[in-house]
């Protein structure tokens, strides 16, 4: 039998120690609640995690950081060694009392020893063991232990505050302020945005630093101020962009806060507030100009409007985006006005709107054109001609007239707050339970999407009278027309009633549209 020396005994010791340590780390014991493991899963090169306030949020973010960073990644999305993140907090407290605090210190989730093997593992309030026996639990060991740090230069070691860590994998760690300038000129292999960021640049800049290492981008955020950046890829990922996928938790899906607390603060926040600090709904839905706007209540079976229609063309013109929304009004239509096709024109040009003219519309007949004033004045420097003139041309060059203007335009309205009182008139439900607009299903999806994220601008925090200028072609176009009010003008020859126009008409009066309300 061999007789262990003390010195061989101490180093046994020593190493069941450090098994037992690691066996206990804050990686080791993670559970992610219900279905978070597939953020950890996913792939996509964009993720957000929205969330209401102490959703676990920022938790999912700092495990996924922390997994890439001591190469123990279990998907294997991140390089095992030798890789540079960049986090990005709201401002420099925030870095050192939210995001190194989860990642550095204990205490990003509990732990309890299990009453069958007497192993720690995560503590879940959910078990009847586990609510009654609360005070057995501990602090879970931080998600980065101080075994896999190198070394950490400081902004401020006395607000625990870090400018740059690197660790023993190799990886290097840079914090920065979004209040400060972004970082330029490196390249990176993952960015973590946490919380909506002061400097608007941010998001560009670091779109370029994960090009080359073609790295991967986290932001958990709970959405309260509506940031452009951030509505922008929300939208993206609602329209099933693959490159992106974002995950919502709120904070009623939080086992880990007491429901008396999640009471408490509900009863404090007006109802807008518990839709984003609660349930994580995104503050500029509150924010939107046209709230009462509803595809269940503004649009309807696509139909071939009748040739005794008149029909109305509105132009945004554009050199990144052209958008064309052509209306019709029937002389039976209840006073209802339809939006029957769009044009939505990326790098358009004078030619090109002629072209597409074209095809939407070329035998159709017209009682007017309208025009955006203030760019169909812009002269083009080349040429010496205004826009207007251009687009003009173009019309007459391809024979498409109206009534009134032939292939010129009128101005339209540039009173932009009472263009807007007058879609919401459309908008408003009459007497007879409809809309005074209606939207033919699958022939303006442009359109529908800007009314869906139409918004008013936020400045310095506070919501302002004033539309944010952005996501607003179509529906200058619809507003235009919307303050034009067109009308019903009879043909100057005899059109006989289209039979699809008379079908239309049979279907309305069986099923009457009710107004629904929309859901935050």
């Amino acid at each position: 039998m061999k007789i262990f020396s003390e010195l061989e005994k101490k180093r046994a010791a020593r190493l069941l120690i450090e098994i037992a340590n690691r066996k206990r780390e804050a990686l080791m014991l993670y559970e992610p609640l219900f279905d978070q493991e597939r953020f950890h899963a996913s792939w996509a090169r964009e993720r957000i995690i929205s969330g209401g306030n102490r959703a676990g949020k920022t938790l999912l973010a700092a495990v996924e950081v922390a997994r890439a960073v001591t190469g123990q990644d279990p998907y294997g999305k991140y390089p095992a060694r030798d890789g540079r993140i960049i986090c990005v907090g709201l401002d420099l407290r925030h870095i050192g009392q939210v995001m190194w605090r989860k990642l550095a210190r204990a205490g990003a989730f509990r732990m309890v020893r299990d009453p069958e093997t007497d192993d720690w593992r995560s503590y879940r309030p959910w078990q009847p063991w586990d609510a009654v026996n609360y005070n057995s639990s501990r602090l879970a060991p931080p998600l980065i232990p101080q075994r896999w740090i190198a070394s950490i230069s400081w902004k401020e070691k006395k607000a625990n505050i870090p400018a740059v860590v690197r660790l023993k994998t190799g990886w290097e760690m840079l914090f920065a302020s979004s209040d400060g300038k972004p970082h330029q000129g490196i390249d990176v292999d993952l960015v973590w945005f946490d919380e909506e960021l002061t400097e608007s640049t941010w998001y560009e800049e670091m779109a370029a630093r994960l090009v080359d290492r073609r790295g991967r981008f986290i932001w958990s955020v709970t959405p309260q101020m509506g940031t452009e950046h951030l509505d922008t890829i929300h939208a993206r990922a609602v329209e099933g962009d693959p490159g992106i996928e974002e995950f919502t938790t709120s904070l009623y899906d939080n086992p880990h806060v007491p429901e008396e607390e999640k009471l408490t603060f509900a009863r404090k926040l007006s109802p807008e507030d518990i839709a984003v600090r609660i349930y994580g709904k995104y503050a500029s839905q509150g924010y939107l100009v046209f709230p009462s706007f509803s595809t269940l209540v503004h649009t309807c079976s696509a139909f071939e409007i009748p040739r005794n229609w008149t029909r109305y063309a509105a132009v945004d013109p554009g050199v990144q985006i052209c958008a064309v929304i052509f209306l019709a009004v029937g002389p039976h239509a209840n006073d209802q006005v339809f939006v029957y096709d769009e044009l939505y024109i990326r790098r358009c040009s004078a030619e090109l709107f002629g072209k597409e003219m074209v095809h939407k519309a070329g035998s159709q007949v017209f009682e007017a054109f309208l025009i955006d004033s203030m760019s169909g004045k812009a002269h083009d420097i080349g040429s010496g001609k205004t826009v207007q003139d251009q687009y003009a041309a173009a019309l007459a060059k391809h024979r498409i007239t109206s009534s009134r203007t032939g292939s010129n335009f009128l101005w339209g309205s540039t009173d932009t707050k009472g263009g807007i009182e007058a879609m919401r008139t459309w908008l408003g439900i009459g007497e007879d339970g409809k809309p005074k607009l209606q939207i033919l299903n699958g022939k303006a999806d442009n359109l529908i999407w800007e009314l869906e994220h139409y918004h008013y601008r936020l400045k310095q925090g506070r919501l302002t009278d004033d539309p944010a200028i952005k996501n607003d072609h179509a529906i200058w176009g619809l507003r235009a027309l919307a303050a034009f009010n067109p009308g019903y003008v009879k043909p100057s020859k005899k059109v006989s009633d289209d039979p699809v126009y008379k079908a239309f008409l049979a279907k309305q009066k069986k099923q009457k549209q009710l107004a629904i309300p929309v859901d935050f």
